[in-house]
């Protein structure tokens, strides 16, 4: 029995060495292994190459995404089973030969196994076999880095589908699944899967729920179809609160304004335990509303702790107290339970966090309905070329200055230009740089160089509230690692939308255009 290890990566010269060690260290299993680079711009490529000689295939080029990656590697397959390890990954020892046995007592079309959940270096969880396979239709407990599946599933059922660009492998479970494959469970832990990725946001949830509908059978969809939604919705209302929390963690100006303008309250007492309390209780700490207690229905919780609190039974209300409702599920029982207990003071944290999302959107995006608010940020940062100076840079400035009370705007020199992009700017680079500082929303324009080209380089020298940018780079991975760098720092990345009529490009094409047409290229 032939294993075909699949890995796909991109810049990822911090883990791909240890995924590599993890495959090739396998003992006693036939194994080749594929690694579908995307392009990487860091050392990955070299990494790749010191093991080369142990790889049966490998290339680096631009993709359509680590699911088109994911079909590249399946295509020059050639092993019996398939498996896919991410390139932040790594396989248990004797993983494959575990797998390898499971695959023999049986006719079994995929194999699934345990997998542990990675969280900055330390094991936080590990996935788990339900009691019913059923609920594959509202969560994927069998996660990718855990499946091993025959190729010849594969070549019936085809690969992935690329119009999902995060879990097109829950789909391709599901379509197999509801096929009639048959699956196997392995009670071995085979994988050690770091999260953190593009599976655990907002996107993902919003796909897994089309996912879930799209292949939950008619005979399912009464029992499954009520859950799958309150699931889903539970989860996406979960991850706008997580990123509108993380915008106000990150900036204090933010925060204070968040206080000043939604919040007439400085204590409470906090009815319920869930995730809807816990995002309570972090946002109050942030902007310094204080929690006095906590209290919960649910007896088996009573005088357990949540947090650094005691729950408590709600019979300990009193009718003065200013009471924040933690729960979605319950919100319009608790309200009822409470208004008969004559407590006027009730707000629902669901609605709170509504109006605080709708106002970091509105700042965001520099439109606040006719309020004017004093500057998101204190100081502002963004570079580029800005060669022939053009509407779009002067929006970019715009949108960057209505963000931040102080903006720097880094201009990239000729050198730097040369280097990155091989051609000589149109504007000499002392030129772009005073039209760039006669800008009125420019408050200073200062020189790029290779020193300060890096985002954390300029953070370093100019110690910027924001990095401002073009939004064709958001979700990014290499700009999303930056982000966080950024964010551990203090500091954050505001991407605006490009003004699509005009680009520096699209201006030289024209030049070049006219130039052609009247007979000198010159």
């Amino acid at each position: 029995m032939k294993f075909s290890v699949i890995t796909v990566c991109l810049n990822s010269e911090e883990t791909i060495e240890k995924a590599i060690k993890s495959v090739i260290n396998q003992q006693g299993i036939e194994t080749e292994y594929i690694i579908i680079d995307g392009g990487s711009n860091d050392n990955t490529v070299g990494i790749i190459r010191k093991y080369a000689h142990m790889l049966a295939y490998w290339h680096s080029e631009p993709d359509g995404g680590i699911y088109d990656a994911m079909n590249k590697g399946i295509s020059v397959a050639t092993g019996d089973i398939i498996s896919f390890l991410n390139s932040n990954d790594w396989y248990a020892e004797g993983a494959l030969a575990s797998v390898s046995q499971k695959m023999t007592e049986g006719d079994f079309d995929l194999v699934c196994g345990r997998v542990a959940h990675i969280q900055n270096g330390v094991v936080v969880g590990t996935s788990f076999k339900p009691q019913d396979e059923r609920e594959l239709y509202y969560r994927m407990f069998y996660e990718h880095p855990g499946i091993f599946s025959k190729k010849s599933v594969f070549t019936q059922f085809g690969g992935f589908d690329l119009q999902y660009k995060i879990c097109a492998d829950y789909d391709w479970l599901l379509r197999v699944y509801n096929a009639g494959v048959h699956i196997a469970y392995l009670d071995a832990l085979l994988t050690y899967f770091s999260l953190g990725g593009a599976s655990s946001g907002l996107q993902a949830a919003e796909e897994k729920k089309e996912i879930c509908l799209k292949h939950l059978p008619d005979i399912f969809y009464e029992k499954y179809h009520d859950r799958i939604i309150e699931t889903y919705n539970r989860a996406m209302l979960w991850h706008k609160y997580q990123n509108a929390l993380a915008d106000i963690q990150s900036n204090r100006m933010l925060r204070e304004q968040i206080k000043a303008e939604l919040f007439a309250l400085d204590r409470c007492t906090l009815f319920g335990t869930g995730f809807i309390a816990r995002a309570c209780c972090k946002l109050f700490e942030m902007i310094g509303i204080e929690i006095l207690r906590v209290c919960d229905n649910d007896e088996k919780k009573q005088g357990g702790k949540f947090l650094e609190f005691i729950v408590e039974s709600p019979k300990c209300i009193q009718p003065e107290e200013r009471i924040v409702i933690g729960s979605t599920l319950y919100a319009k029982n608790i309200r009822n339970q409470l208004e008969s207990l004559n407590i006027p003071k009730i707000l629902d944290f669901t609605d709170i966090m509504q109006r605080v999302i709708s106002r970091v959107e509105e700042i965001k995006k520099g439109t606040t309905s006719g309020r004017r608010w004093t500057a998101m940020y204190d100081k502002g940062y963004c570079a580029g070329v800005y060669d022939l100076f053009h509407i779009g840079h002067v929006n970019l400035f715009r949108r960057a200055k209505e963000q931040c009370r102080y903006l720097v705007v880094g201009v990239l020199t000729d050198e730097l230009v040369m280097h990155f992009k091989k051609n000589m700017p149109y504007v000499p680079f002392e030129e772009r740089l005073q039209m760039v500082a006669a800008c009125r929303y420019v408050d200073e324009a200062v020189p790029v160089t290779f020193e300060t080209i890096g985002k954390i380089d300029a953070w370093d020298r100019y110690h910027y509230d924001a990095f401002f940018s073009g939004d064709d780079y958001e979700g990014n991975p290499v700009w999303m690692e930056e982000k966080r760098l950024l964010n551990e720092r203090g500091s954050d990345i505001v991407f605006f939308p490009y003004t699509q009529t005009t680009s520096s490009t699209k201006i030289k094409q024209a030049i070049t255009a006219q130039l052609e047409q009247s007979g000198n290229t010159q």
